[in-house]
């Protein structure tokens, strides 16, 4: 009896044996499939990056686009994912400056940012090569600054230089953008303007506070303390960008980028809400300050007020979208257009005024 009991024990754990296998073969199918499926994901999948992950520092500048990015990063109002590209150096795209034929300097709308990178201004079919060089955050200090570091590769250019009322006017004045170090003017013991660069390190800054961008976007369209440093700011740095163009024989243009908010009858009144010296409130102040340092150092200005709309922007962020890309691009091509039908008739003129000189009475009938 005990023989037949340990013989039908071991038949029963044989059967049940038997019957598990396929179980623990269906098992490790469906283990198999999972892990393939999450290896061919990692494989395939595109690169993810943050915002702040886009960016890293750089020595006087304070940061610039990671090099070589081919990537996928979510913007900070979760409005989606996007795809970017940079170069050797990290600016956006693989263009060469040498191959282009505008130069466009600026911040995060340089950038690309909030798009992706094949309907960026940039990469719009428009006839002519283009090349941005800017990262998000960065105020026109940090442009000067580049354009400098660049000149040598600017001859014969037409550079476009995008100036973003959003915070670029007081972000000149500041130390910081957040957490990081940034270039900015302050007065020396002269009174004049110069250009620190000494705090400007790898390390965070300590003061992080909100930086209320509108309610100092309403002070530039008031008469205060601040905008007045802000614009004396403003011609010192444009006076420094003609300057260097001068040298590198390149032609500037500035273009002036107005925040969504101020485009529109609802956004105007809530600047006009938040202004310091609701007096003074003038919400085209910014642009007709730029305007007018601009036309005293007789440098050319476009107001894209004049030509964009609040559609043109992305609902959720102030940055461009596609269709504002496009637009900006047309733009870019009907100034780069212009300035090298300029550029032809000054030689005509030139030729004609080296003949006058040369023979006086042939222009005498």
């Amino acid at each position: 009896m005990t023989a037949i009991r340990v013989l039908l024990a071991s038949t029963t754990a044989l059967i049940g044996l038997l019957l598990t296998i396929p179980v623990a073969a269906i098992w490790l199918l469906f283990w198999a499939v999972a892990s393939l499926t999450k290896f061919g994901s990692r494989l395939f999948e595109p690169y993810m990056v943050t915002s702040d992950q886009l960016v890293e520092f750089t020595p006087t500048i304070g940061w610039k686009p990671k090099a070589n990015l081919d990537a996928y990063y979510l913007t900070m109002v979760r409005d989606g994912v996007f795809h970017t590209i940079t170069d050797a150096q990290g600016w956006p795209d693989r263009t060469k400056i040498s191959d282009s034929h505008v130069v466009v300097f600026g911040d995060s709308y340089a950038f690309g940012y909030g798009v992706d990178s094949k309907t960026t201004f940039w990469r719009c079919k428009t006839g002519i090569i283009i090349k941005a060089i800017g990262a998000p955050g960065y105020n026109m200090v940090q442009e000067v600054l580049l354009m400098r570091q660049l000149s040598y590769q600017l001859k014969g250019k037409l550079l476009i230089w995008f100036i973003y009322f959003g915070n670029d006017l007081y972000d000149n004045l500041s130390p910081n953008n957040q957490c990081y170090r940034t270039p900015f003017l302050r007065k020396n013991l002269s009174q004049e303007w110069e250009i620190t660069t000494r705090h400007v390190s790898p390390l965070r800054w300590p003061n992080k506070a909100d930086p209320r961008y509108y309610d100092k976007l309403a002070e530039m369209c008031c008469a205060t303390f601040l905008s007045e440093r802000a614009y004396s700011a403003c011609n010192f740095l444009i006076t420094e960008a003609k300057t260097i163009c001068q040298e590198a024989h390149a032609k500037l243009v500035l273009m002036t980028i107005p925040d969504v908010i101020q485009l529109t009858s609802a956004g105007h009144e809530k600047l006009a809400a938040s202004a310091s010296n609701p007096k003074s409130f003038d919400p085209n102040r910014p642009d007709d300050q730029i305007k007018a340092i601009a036309f005293s150092l007789g440098v050319p200005v476009v107001a894209l007020k004049d030509y964009l709309t609040a559609s043109d922007y992305k609902e959720r962020d102030p940055h461009w979208n596609q269709r504002g890309h496009q637009r900006v691009a047309e733009l870019v091509k009907k100034i780069w257009h212009q300035n090298r039908l300029d550029g032809n008739e000054r030689v005509v003129k030139d030729r004609a005024a080296q003949a006058l000189s040369m023979n006086p009475l042939s222009g005498v009938l």
